[in-house]
């Protein structure tokens, strides 16, 4: 009894600091950690060229753009006489996603100027640009596109959280299907058989809690690691307009086939454990040991279904490769500005 309170307590620990996690890093969206910024600034009077009016759009990579962010440009000039710009604040106009600014350089010369967001997360980007005086016929404005990257953060720390869990789930299914299909294939002894009606008394709860928490962590990995923020696969359209977007979706899709297929095989895989090996006949007076009640078909289902599964799984681990793939492939896409 003791033992179950401590797995429970443990449990209930483990259940309490995912949810902590989430709760922490709930603003901060999985793939809001790379934001592109387009900035153009024009110099309202072109005898004053170095007062410039900045609007400054920022937009995930899937185009939507963000909200409610904390923007702000600073500057230091490059070279013998080093001169730094007061931090100026954008502030956001009606459109979602656009923000304005009015800056003043103090002096012509190699800028390097730095755009730095705060919210809903941190991050900064930076451009060269050389404010030289007005010559006839030529333009002060100043246009660019940046790419801001968070630093590492609380959905950095959710999104680690769950994948780890997603594979410690993961690793236990594939370990007892394993040892199913290795103890099934030894030679026929009395250790053999103890271990096989153990493992036909455990595998069903033990399989069940490992998919159970697959399957939760799978539910949180469609939501915050897709390739766009979330609702992330939930929003499957939005998911399909992005570059390569409609190749993820498939590989996704082929996923969840070979997930459905695995646990079709292990709830038959549990059943032919408890049928060939789960009920043992009592020894009879002058017989060392007693036998399995079912017939050797059942044992034989067992190792078939088993070899199945470490074959589905392995199927499965080589999707996920490929889903890790075409997920990088559609970020730089949209990064470079593919459609």
């Amino acid at each position: 009894m003791r033992m179950l309170v401590r797995k429970t307590h443990w449990l209930a620990l483990g259940l309490a600091l995912l949810t902590a996690l989430l709760y922490w890093s709930g603003r901060a969206d999985a793939h809001g950690k790379e934001v592109n910024i387009a900035v153009t600034c024009v110099a309202p009077d072109p005898g004053r060229p170095l007062t410039k009016a900045c609007t400054a759009s920022l937009k995930y990579l899937d185009g939507d753009p963000v909200t409610k962010a904390n923007l702000e440009l600073t500057a230091t000039r490059q070279g013998a006489a080093e001169l730094s710009l007061t931090p100026v604040k954008f502030k956001p106009l009606d459109q979602e996603g656009l923000y304005a600014a009015t800056v003043t350089f103090p002096a012509y010369g190699r800028w390097r100027i730095r755009f730095t967001v705060r919210e809903p997360d941190k991050g900064e980007a930076e451009l060269i640009e050389e404010l030289a005086p007005p010559v006839p016929g030529a333009s002060s404005d100043v246009r660019a596109r940046l790419q801001v990257v968070f630093a590492f953060g609380g959905a950095d720390v959710r999104n680690l959280a769950i994948r780890v869990a997603h594979l410690l789930g993961a690793a236990s299914w594939f370990a007892l299907s394993g040892l199913a299909l290795v103890l099934s294939g030894l030679p026929e002894s009395p250790q053999r058989r103890q271990l096989l009606q153990r493992l036909a008394a455990t595998f069903p709860p033990r399989a069940g809690v490992a998919l159970a928490v697959v399957a939760a962590t799978g539910v949180l990995s469609a939501r915050y690691n897709a390739p766009t923020r979330p609702p992330g696969l939930f929003a499957p359209e939005v998911v399909a307009g992005l570059p390569f977007g409609e190749a993820y979706l498939a590989v996704f899709l082929v996923k969840m086939a070979l997930g459905l297929a695995i646990i079709a095989t292990t709830v038959a895989l549990a059943i032919s454990l408890r049928r060939g090996h789960g009920v043992m006949v009592p020894a009879v007076a002058g017989a060392s040991e007693g036998f399995p009640a079912s017939p050797a078909r059942e044992r034989n289902w067992v190792v078939l279904l088993a070899a199945v599964n470490i074959v589905l799984g392995l199927l499965l681990f080589v999707d996920v490769v490929l889903m890790g793939y075409v997920h990088i492939i559609s970020h730089v896409g949209a990064a470079a500005g593919a459609g």
